[in-house]
């Protein structure tokens, strides 16, 4: 049943079928994944924030040029 989910939910996202297909079936990590195209193509960064996570480079900029 879990590699259902790792086909299905990057393809909610946008991915393509080969390319979620290509994650689910993979045995990689969840830390070697993260790294692949179909995954960031996925995992936006309006995705991310959308999830509440903030982004390091925008604090970064407030901190610096305040």
């Amino acid at each position: 049943m879990q590699d259902i989910n790792l086909i299905s939910n990057p393809i909610k996202l946008g991915v393509p079928i080969k390319a979620a297909i290509g994650i689910g079936l993979s045995r990689k990590g969840y830390y070697r994944l993260s790294k692949t195209k179909a995954t960031q193509m996925g995992m936006t960064n309006q995705w991310l924030k959308s999830k509440g996570l903030i982004s390091i480079k925008e604090l970064w900029v407030a901190f610096h040029y305040k």
